[in-house]
């Protein structure tokens, strides 16, 4: 998932609601070469409707998927 927008400060971020998404996700980490827990690292955060939200800056991109999908 990337934020394509170019905006500085506030303006160019961007927020991303997980809906439904009750076992988790994992992020690919490119110094570690490895799959981790996005909840667990702070990556991701849950909101008050118990969904997985996260803010990206403006061009900042991460690599996702649901937890414990095969390798």
């Amino acid at each position: 998932i990337t934020n394509k927008l170019w905006h500085e400060g506030e303006e160019g971020k961007n927020t991303l609601e997980f809906i439904d998404i009750k076992g988790g996700l994992e992020y690919f980490d490119p110094t570690a070469a490895a799959w981790k827990d996005a909840e667990a690292d702070g990556i991701v955060e849950r909101n008050e409707s118990g969904n997985l939200t996260r803010t990206f800056d403006a061009g900042e991109g991460i690599l996702f998927r649901l937890a414990g999908s095969a390798e």
